[in-house]
């Protein structure tokens, strides 16, 4: 069942279900919290939640806001390792393509947020795919195992996954990525073709073929919310 309420400054969608074993909290690009909770949580419950992590949540919605796209000119979206500014032009069709330091985008109508959005995607998703595709192979050899068949998907959370069938996916997102962390980023899904686990094995595996791993690790980590191709 799903609702909305307010407490104080704070607004929120309420999804209950009895599939939802625990109550978890997310701040949307719009500062509205969308809760999911077991069906059994009153609202009451929910609220002292809120209240009582007022401050910590006061601070993510604004940050939240704050990083929110535009999709208006002069919007700035990581690429590559590097920013570029959005720069929307009329045109007979929605493309997007990168020109020097700029993001164009070509589109019918530039106040048409979801068609722009999609015309991004669009450009993230074959970019990124024309990078992973070597850095797959590479890695494949480096370890000796065969070269997996990939997929990019428009994943939010996870940026590369590997399936107990070997197959791997990346998200589009992954095309905000410099080339060490991207690099990093494949070796770390291949890598589990060896050990499907988080093993001490594993991490040795890794500390094997790169050696400053858990510093692109991080860097990579630090992109998450920069990398968010949402409005």
């Amino acid at each position: 069942m799903k609702s909305t309420g307010k407490v104080g400054t704070i607004r929120y969608t309420l999804l209950t279900s009895r599939a939802n074993r625990r109550i978890t909290i997310r701040v949307g690009p719009d500062g509205i919290l969308a809760i999911r909770a077991p069906r059994r949580v009153s609202r009451r419950v929910i609220e002292e939640l809120i209240t009582e992590h007022r401050e910590h949540l006061l601070n993510r919605i604004d940050e939240e806001v704050r990083d929110a796209h535009t999709y208006e000119d002069g919007d700035r979206f990581p690429y590559a390792g590097g920013m570029v500014a959005l720069q929307l032009r009329t045109g007979n069709d929605y493309r997007a393509y990168i020109e020097d330091d700029l993001l164009v985008v070509s589109a019918r109508n530039i106040q048409d947020k979801g068609r722009i959005l999609h015309a991004i995607k669009t450009l993230y998703r074959a970019e990124a795919r024309r990078r992973i595709g070597p850095l797959v192979e590479q890695w494949s050899r480096t370890l000796g195992v065969s070269a997996p068949s990939f997929t990019i998907r428009d994943s939010k959370k996870r940026w590369g996954s590997c399936s107990k069938e070997g197959r791997l996916n990346f998200s589009l997102r992954s095309q905000a990525l410099g080339e060490e962390e991207l690099s990093y980023l494949v070796l770390h899904e291949v890598a589990h073709l060896v050990h499907f686990n988080h093993s001490g094995e594993f991490k040795a595996l890794l500390q094997t073929h790169m050696s400053d791993y858990k510093i692109r690790q991080k860097r990579m980590y630090a992109m998450q919310r920069a990398s968010q191709l949402i409005y």
